[in-house]
């Protein structure tokens, strides 16, 4: 069975780095992108099982990016900001992410996200295979 593989996408290195090492210490296969730009090459190239990513970042922003995994993808994607407010958050969620968290977040809340996440794109999966399947015999 392969890891679990996550991208993580933030224009801070320290902030990329620490998320990062917490994510690879949990056994997960981590890469890392800088801008929105690298984010969606490396999006395509890896195929992670789930991304966490910034809003803020340089050229295309986090949002740009959501919506573009969003055409053709169904990955968990967790949003992370410094943007204070609800606004922020009901954005994110409108643009296609699974989760919103600000910054300054805790590792294990983060961890949280990600566990639940993955479980719920696990059940989703199962979820449509079955209402294919009931759609064929119907």
């Amino acid at each position: 069975m392969s890891q679990t593989k996550v991208l993580v996408v933030d224009d801070d290195p320290t902030i990329a780095l620490v998320v990062s090492s917490n994510i690879k210490a949990r056994g997960f296969d981590v890469v890392i992108a800088n801008d929105g730009e690298s984010a969606l090459d490396l999006f395509w190239q890896v195929k992670p099982d789930i991304v966490v990513l910034d809003i803020s970042l340089p050229g295309i922003d986090g949002f740009q990016v959501c919506r573009r995994i969003r055409q053709t993808s169904n990955v968990p994607i967790i949003m992370i900001s410094a943007h204070a407010g609800h606004e922020a958050k009901t954005a994110s969620l409108e643009c296609g992410a699974t989760d919103y968290i600000p910054k300054p977040f805790a590792i294990p809340d983060l961890m949280d996200s990600i566990k639940m996440a993955l479980d719920g794109a696990v059940y989703n999966t199962a979820l449509v295979d079955h209402n294919l399947c009931s759609l064929a015999v119907v």
